[in-house]
């Protein structure tokens, strides 16, 4: 008896693991790319409700300001991660539903053609503009897509690598995970 009833309730574990897992794929395959603004060295979007909000690289690294309200103040720069002099940058700004992530690339030799140094991924809930949550992969070739689960709440950040790309994956209830091949 205490067996069948072992048997059973690790079943039910399986069965609500692979159910929690069938979840989360779903909504990987209905979400889509959210609306992107690429900039060189900056880059402003502005949001579903009025708000904007901007990313540029500073003297002191890559650094976000938003409107709290529509046609509101801007906020004081914040500083999201510090970088030294750089020879070349790009950003890309994407939203979806109330998701906001930034792609950053940078380097000391790309200007001539190569590769950036790092890449900077970063996330944060419209609700919460000022919690962004900043995740920096070395020495890829940048971040090739930003994709949006359906509800936003899970941000794919694509890349390449030797053997055809892989991710980094954001989610709203844990942040980022480590980095897939």
């Amino acid at each position: 008896m205490r067996m069948q009833r072992a048997l059973l309730v690790s079943a039910g574990v399986v069965l609500a693991m692979a159910l929690a897992w069938g979840c989360l794929l779903y909504v990987e395959r209905t979400g889509g790319e959210g609306r992107v603004k690429h900039g060189d060295g900056s880059a402003r979007l502005t949001l579903g409700d009025g708000r904007r909000v901007s990313l540029s690289y500073g003297e002191r690294g890559l650094v976000e300001r938003h409107q709290s309200a529509r046609d509101g103040p801007w906020s004081k720069p914040r500083l999201l991660y510090r970088t030294k002099e750089l020879d070349c940058e790009s950003l890309t700004l994407a939203t979806h539903g109330d998701t906001v992530a930034a792609a950053a690339d940078y380097g000391y030799d790309c200007g001539a053609g190569g590769p950036p140094d790092y890449s900077i991924a970063a996330v944060a809930t419209t609700d919460d503009l000022d919690g962004w949550d900043v995740k920096v992969v070395k020495f890829i070739d940048g971040f090739d897509h930003v994709r949006f689960s359906s509800s936003g709440n899970h941000v794919r950040f694509d890349y390449p690598t030797a053997e055809g790309g892989a991710t980094l994956s954001w989610r709203s209830f844990w942040g980022f995970s480590q980095p897939d091949s």
